[in-house]
């Protein structure tokens, strides 16, 4: 009976964590949106360079996605979800101290590959 409440503990737990980091991948989706308007003007960014920026995530996030499903199948979720986050995480800093527009694209790149996997990998956990 200990063992059975222990498991179902550690299933929340397990859950509560991939939700803080889904919260944190649905962050890294939106928050160009709030920054456009300093990041414009700090770049010195159209408005069609801006929209670029800010689709680019959600190509990459999607095509990512083909690769990255055998990937977790083979390597198992666990170990592409922190890969993956590693990915996010250098993409992130990147893209905060990006000078051009071409590093916040390549940033962005790593921030779409990054988060790409935490869907899927959840769905694998449960």
């Amino acid at each position: 009976m200990h063992e059975q409440n222990r498991l179902r503990r550690q299933r929340w737990l397990i859950f509560f964590i991939l939700a803080l980091i889904y919260i944190l991948v649905y962050f890294y989706r939106v928050s160009l949106a709030v920054v456009a308007a300093d990041i414009s003007r700090d770049l010195n960014l159209t408005p069609a360079q801006l929209g670029s920026l800010s689709s680019i995530l959600f190509y990459v996030y999607a095509a990512a996605q083909i690769p990255l499903g055998p990937m977790i199948d083979r390597l198992g979720s666990r170990v592409v979800i922190s890969g993956c986050g590693v990915l996010t995480a250098i993409g992130g800093i990147c893209f905060s101290q990006a000078g051009s527009m071409g590093e916040a694209m390549a940033a962005r790149v790593l921030i779409g590959v990054g988060t790409s996997a935490v869907l899927m990998a959840t769905f694998t956990i449960f």
